[in-house]
């Protein structure tokens, strides 16, 4: 459900379905990928990277974590942090194109 809202644009709404998601796997790294998706399209940034900090202490080679992480980085303009999310993620994931874009 939280999925199609987000696909619709309607944030609110798949930012509480994430959250009931996360109320029933509550250790789900894409969930709160998700939901940090969500928080940061809601212009909730410092709460999208808390979410994404949680979810890459769990799996640390979680690549979407990282990219998203990354990407909301470099749309904060702190570059050096973004860059160095990114060759980390070039080493976990070499043949990912939207790493080198």
């Amino acid at each position: 459900i939280g999925l199609i809202f987000f696909k619709q644009e309607r944030y609110q709404l798949a930012e509480y379905y994430y959250r009931k998601a996360l109320s029933i796997n509550q250790l789900s790294p894409i969930l709160m990928c998700h939901l940090a998706v969500v928080q940061h399209k809601l212009n909730k940034t410092d709460k999208a990277l808390h979410t994404l900090n949680n979810a890459i202490q769990i799996a640390p080679k979680n690549a979407l974590c990282k990219y998203e992480r990354a990407s909301i980085l470099h749309k904060m303009e702190k570059y050096p942090e973004a860059l160095d999310e990114l060759l980390q993620l070039k080493d976990l994931v070499p043949k990912e194109s939207p790493v080198y874009f």
